[in-house]
C-alpha cells in the first residue's frame, strides 16, 4: 500500500527532491514515451511503486537506477496492455470497410527528415550488433538518445563507475565509426548506380530521336 511515511519512502522522496533528479527521471521516461506529458505520468506511476513498502521500495543501489528499472517495468506492462486492447479493436474495425484508415497521409510521411531516419537506422544497426555483449554501451546509447550525455549522470543511472561509462563510449565510437563508414560506402555505390542508370536512359532516348 502507498505509504509516503515509510522509511524507504522518505528516503526516496528526499532523493527525488535533490536538484536535477526529477528532471533526469523525466528525460529517461521520455525515452520510452516520446511525450513530455506521458513521461511525467510514467515517473509518477513508477514513484507510486517505490513509495509502496510492499511493492517496489528503494532499499539498495542507486535511486536513479532503481527508478529507471521501475519505469521500464511499468512502461512494458502498459504497452502490453495497450497492444491487447488494440488487437481487440483492430479485429472489430477490420470488418468495417467504411472505417477511415488510421495510417498517416503519404504527404505527412514524405515530410519526415531523411537525416533523422538515417540516424535511426544507423542507431538500430549499432544496437543490433552490440546485442547483449556490451550492456553498459547499450544503456549509454539509450540515455544519450534521451539527451542524458553527461558521464556522471549516466553512471548514476546505470549503477556503474564513470570509468565503465567511458569504456562504453569507446565501444559505441568503435562500432559507430565502422557502421557509418559502411553506410557511406553503400550510399556512394547506390548513387553511382543511379547516375549510371540515368546516363543509360539518356543515351537510349538520344538514340530514339
Amino acid at each position: 500500500m502507498y505509504d509516503p511515511d515509510a522509511p524507504t519512502s522518505k528516503r526516496a522522496l528526499e532523493e527525488l527532491a535533490r536538484p536535477k533528479v526529477r528532471e533526469i527521471l523525466v528525460r529517461i521516461a521520455k525515452l520510452y514515451t516520446q511525450s513530455e506529458a506521458d513521461a511525467e505520468d510514467l515517473v509518477a506511476d513508477a514513484l507510486m511503486l517505490a513509495l509502496d513498502p510492499e511493492d517496489s521500495p528503494w532499499i539498495k543501489g542507486k535511486f536513479l537506477t532503481h527508478m529507471s528499472f521501475l519505469m521500464r517495468h511499468v512502461w512494458t506492462d502498459q504497452m502490453r496492455l495497450s497492444r491487447a486492447r488494440h488487437e481487440v479493436v483492430d479485429s472489430t474495425v477490420a470488418r468495417d470497410e467504411n472505417t477511415l484508415s488510421a495510417e498517416p497521409a503519404p504527404d505527412s510521411e514524405a515530410n519526415r527528415s531523411r537525416t533523422l531516419e538515417t540516424l535511426k537506422r544507423l542507431g538500430a544497426q549499432l544496437l543490433l550488433e552490440i546485442g547483449d555483449k556490451y550492456p553498459n554501451a547499450r544503456r549509454c546509447f539509450e540515455l544519450g538518445a534521451a539527451g542524458i550525455e553527461d558521464a556522471a549522470d549516466q553512471a548514476a543511472i546505470i549503477g556503474c563507475t564513470e570509468k565503465e561509462v567511458y569504456e562504453a563510449h569507446a565501444v559505441l565510437k568503435r562500432y559507430g565509426k565502422r557502421i557509418r563508414e559502411e553506410w557511406e560506402q553503400a550510399e556512394e555505390r547506390r548513387m553511382r548506380e543511379v547516375r549510371e542508370e540515368s546516363a543509360k536512359a539518356e543515351r537510349k532516348d538520344e538514340g530514339k530521336s
